[in-house]
């Protein structure tokens, strides 16, 4: 209130908003309590309602001795006598008659366009301060400041509460402010709880025995203890009580205002693309505590069909969730409707922007993206999570959360793109059961298992993949037999989930164990034609690790790693890259092998196929050479357009893939071109904030540079320093 608004209505015009109960309204007592010198006239509007604005100025009219004619109205508010008058009354002010108008509860902005026209102006006089929990409540006056008010720090906290009980903070033991911290983390620090609970407390204190007790603290530390285990065994209860609240408000009746009228302001949208605002937020509750991603729902957009039909005949998927995933006509998610309800919970402060920093492990040459990549999404307020929780009813959402989460991990393990999201998933897993068998057929049970242990199996979390995927086998051979091509294709998932476990081991006997166990599972498999075929297209990453942690790699790196200089050790390098290679050359014979054998068996467009020469153009990759990876790059990519479409992630992801062959084959200018066409198919798929758009833009932005750098460049030295540094980008 120290800066002019520069409007051209008021000197001074600020809006506090923020979630009810953060404490907008004691705020506001306290500054005018500070400041109240400063006016000659403040008045308090209550707007809740028509009926408590109406009454609120006919008050403010009385306390002003300002008469009131009676004269018939068009039933609007503003035209009502009171308010004209009033409103005449503050503009006729002078340049040195200073007022202030509080206009308090100013929510529900969508519905109260009674509001703009009450406001009183004065652009010499007149300060105006808005207490709202809708975050455009600053609109109701042009260029107003605005200011979120959010939770209470934790001393801020302890004061509050301090306050309340009648104790003084400055001479409580570490025991007693070491409660008070509890109790202030477990209301989540938030004004209008820590308000009741300190006078709920105070109360208790009062009503408690004093009995022989001489520690003046013990009846403290006993009442915010009890009230604690109140707390957490009849939550509603004590979060209703308004018995102690001088303005009848609690943290139940704020919360269950503002939920009330998002249920009314969802009924009333008749858009063709309406928010779902609750529906959203019961989700949130039900995912559990954690972020909630964007990047689950655009994931879940790609695989929610395939998903839907793996539930039973009378387990159906709500429309408002389907119209959150829904797809558009590109194939890409069209997240209108989920931007647009997120929107609007942020708006009333229901929830928070979060980001969450997620480590991707990866070896592949053709990982160009950083290795920890943050993931934008949002959080919810604890007490916020516990209201919805108490009015929602779990069984469509628990499918809801079920139908998601699988379906996101469904495309992450069909498109593994360089960025791993799939940590990100754990929370919503382990949180609760992962899966209701009566939700699914037998079929989409053992499904689910597979998709949810070749999650946990590519981000090295074998003790719960083990479970899934084994758990799945069994289901399979169960439905299908045990020689079926379904059960074939479960039991080589896990016989490359044991191989992958047996390197991880530092005691060479378990590793031995997972060894056997891979075999006894692949050993029948490779009799048949399509499984060798299968097993050669799924142990690629296998391969890959028992190389790097063979005794080449060991040896590699401890010449690498060496003092040791001259023709020796050159020569010990040199035979241990020698091996290498060697090894390298016999798994991509074998791929070639598989790949024939798989054309002939599955067909040319089979998933199976499109694995096996995706691992060739990896370990021509890893050999240098990158004219037969690009060969067989090309007819993925080709394959890729012509089923999936440009915008599919696994099409985008080849297509990438395709730019660091360009550039190892000093292609450099093809490179940008294509670079240029990925960040555009990124963004439209994507979104310009998406984190692996933004990785690629930067990529394009340091080839771009680099190619103009070697455009000036004046020196054969400079410019082969140069095109050394393009090569790897």
């Amino acid at each position: 209130m120290q800066k002019s608004s520069g409007s051209k209505t008021l000197v001074h015009a600020l809006a506090l908003v923020g979630l009810g109960g953060t404490g907008k309204t004691q705020l506001v007592l306290r500054y005018i309590e500070q400041h109240k010198n400063r006016y000659d006239t403040i008045l308090w509007l209550d707007v809740r309602d028509e009926t408590t604005t109406m009454s609120s100025f006919k008050r403010c009219c009385g306390a002003l001795s300002i008469a009131l004619e009676q004269r018939p109205t068009d039933g609007l508010l503003h035209d009502a006598p009171a308010v004209q008058n009033l409103l005449a009354w503050l503009a006729a002010r002078g340049k040195e008659q200073k007022w202030l108008v509080v206009v308090d509860n100013a929510d529900g902005l969508d519905k109260r366009s009674d509001l703009t026209p009450i406001i009183p102006y004065n652009a010499l006089a007149g300060s105006v301060i808005i207490t709202s929990q809708d975050g455009k409540a600053a609109k109701l006056i042009p260029r107003a400041k605005c200011t979120d008010v959010d939770r209470m720090d934790v001393e801020e906290c302890k004061a509050l509460l301090a306050r309340c009980m009648e104790i003084d903070i400055s001479q409580a033991s570490l025991g007693l402010t070491s409660c008070l911290e509890k109790l202030a983390n477990r209301l989540q620090h938030l004004a209008l709880a820590l308000d009741l609970a300190g006078a709920r407390i105070r109360d208790d204190m009062d009503n408690q025995d004093s009995g022989d007790n001489t520690d003046t603290e013990d009846p403290v530390i006993s009442a915010v203890e009890q009230y604690l285990v109140d707390l957490e065994e009849h939550a509603k209860s004590v979060l209703s009580d308004s018995d102690l609240s001088t303005n009848r408000k609690t943290v139940w009746s704020v919360w269950e205002t503002i939920l009330s009228s998002l249920k009314r302001s969802e009924q009333d949208d008749d858009s063709d693309c309406p928010d779902f605002t609750i529906q959203l937020l019961k989700l949130a509750v039900v995912l559990g505590p954690a972020i909630v991603h964007r990047e689950t729902f655009r994931a879940a957009s790609q695989s929610l069909a395939a998903v839907c039909t793996a539930l039973k005949t009378d387990l159906t998927v709500p429309p408002w969730f389907k119209h959150l995933l829904k797809v558009s006509e590109t194939g890409t998610w069209d997240s209108f409707a989920y931007r647009k309800t997120v929107a609007r919970l942020k708006r009333f402060n229901l929830i928070r922007p979060a980001s969450q920093d997620v480590y991707s492990e990866h070896v592949s040459l053709f990982d160009t993206h950083p290795m920890s990549v943050s993931w934008p999404g949002f959080t919810i307020h604890g007490l916020v999570r516990w209201c919805t929780a108490a009015q929602t009813q779990q069984a469509e959402y628990e499918i809801c959360r079920v139908v998601l989460v699988w379906a996101c991990c469904r495309t992450w393990n069909e498109c593994d793109d360089g960025v791993d999201f799939r940590p990100a998933l754990f929370e919503y897993i382990r949180q609760r059961k992962a899966y209701d068998l009566i939700a699914f057929t037998e079929k989409g049970y053992a499904d689910s298992c597979f998709t949810i242990g070749t999650t946990f199996a590519r981000v090295r979390d074998y003790d719960v993949a083990g479970a899934f995927l084994e758990a799945a086998r069994d289901w399979k051979a169960e439905l299908f037999g045990e020689n079926a091509s379904e059960t074939m294709h479960v039991e080589v998932e896990l016989g490359r989930f044991y191989l992958l476990r047996s390197f991880c081991y530092d005691d060479p006997v378990d590793g031995n164990i997972d060894a056997a166990k891979a075999e006894l599972v692949l050993g029948p498999i490779r009799k048949h034609t399509e499984g060798w075929v299968r097993i050669a297209a799924a142990s690629w990453d296998a391969t890959m690790m028992a190389m790097q942690l063979g005794e080449w790699s060991a040896q590699v790196r401890k010449e690498e790693t060496s003092n040791s200089t001259g023709e020796e050790a050159e020569r010990r390098r040199m035979e241990a890259w020698s091996k290498y290679l060697a090894a390298l050359s016999v798994a991509i014979s074998a791929q070639l092998t598989a790949l024939q054998l798989g054309v002939q068996c599955l067909g040319q467009n089979h998933r199976v196929v499109d694995t096996l020469r995706s691992n060739l153009v990896d370990m021509y990759g890893q050999r240098a050479a990158f004219d037969l990876a690009k060969k067989y790059l090309d007819d993925l990519l080709a394959r890729d357009e012509m089923s999936l479409g440009k915008l599919n992630d696994r099409r985008v992801r080849n297509t990438e893939r395709l730019v660091t062959c360009q550039l190892r084959l000093r292609k450099f200018s093809a490179a940008a071109k294509t670079m240029r066409e990925i960040c555009s198919n990124s963004r439209t798929a994507l979104g310009h904030d998406d984190p692996r758009t933004r990785a690629r833009e930067r990529r394009l932005e340091e080839l771009t540079n680099l190619m103009s750098a070697i455009a000036l460049t004046t020196t054969t030295e400079e410019r082969l320093e140069l095109e050394k540094e393009l090569k790897v980008l």
